[in-house]
């Protein structure tokens, strides 16, 4: 006689798959060159995570500078409207200071500078410097050029030139490229400008210094950006 009674099958355990897989694995531990292997694996992440990390960074600092460098090309435009013409980046009539000398070339900010605040703080000039530079203008003394300055994202000094010219008789200038209007320089990340007449030589397939070429690289220049 056929019983009517069914036998209740439990449903699984929620753990036994985890149970079933650590059986499989009891008393296996990872070999030394398992161990290796990841190890070096998670190294390699991290550090393209950090390069990627980095470049990142440099490109929304150079972002930032770029915006300061428009910024500034508007007020010396500004400047040249209201005054006739811009300021002349070779006229750094300063006492013991040679114009060519590394000091006189970080002052040439200075020298904008401190013409655009002769014209008043209330100046359309001046509050287009201001509201272009945030924190990195250094306000300097009367006319005194080498005290004032404006500090790029990097902490290096930006120069600035009226026009460049590589075939006149000014030479401590040629560091830069040529450009027939004022423009305004940032040396980037780096800090270095270089020197642009090396790069000149170097794509004439001549001698040149590959280091100060090479610092070029990541220059920012106000007529560079659209």
């Amino acid at each position: 006689m056929r019983s009517n009674h069914q036998v209740e099958t439990l449903p699984p355990r929620p753990d036994h798959g985890r149970r079933v897989f650590l059986r499989c694995f009891r008393g296996r531990g990872f070999s030394l060159i398992e161990l290796l292997v990841v190890i070096s694996l998670a190294a390699v992440l991290l550090t393209l995570g950090v390069i990627a990390g980095n470049a990142m960074r440099d490109r929304a600092e150079a972002g930032l500078e770029r915006s300061v460098l428009i910024g500034l090309s508007g007020a010396v435009d500004e400047y040249a409207t209201r005054v006739g013409r811009p300021p002349d980046h070779t006229d750094l009539s300063v006492p013991g200071l040679a114009v060519s000398s590394d000091d006189a070339q970080d002052s040439t900010i200075g020298l904008f500078l401190s013409k655009a605040h002769q014209l008043g703080e209330d100046a359309s000039v001046w509050k287009m410097i201001t509201s272009a530079t945030r924190d990195g203008l250094v306000i300097g003394d009367g006319t005194d050029v080498t005290t004032w300055s404006y500090v790029d994202m990097w902490g290096g000094k930006l120069r600035y030139a009226r026009r460049v010219s590589h075939t006149d008789a000014f030479a401590a200038d040629d560091y830069l490229p040529a450009h027939p209007a004022p423009f305004f320089a940032s040396a980037g990340p780096d800090g270095a400008f270089g020197d642009y007449q090396q790069v000149l030589l170097q794509e004439a397939g001549q001698p040149h210094d590959a280091d100060a070429a090479r610092a070029t690289q990541d220059n920012l220049y106000s007529f560079d950006i659209e």
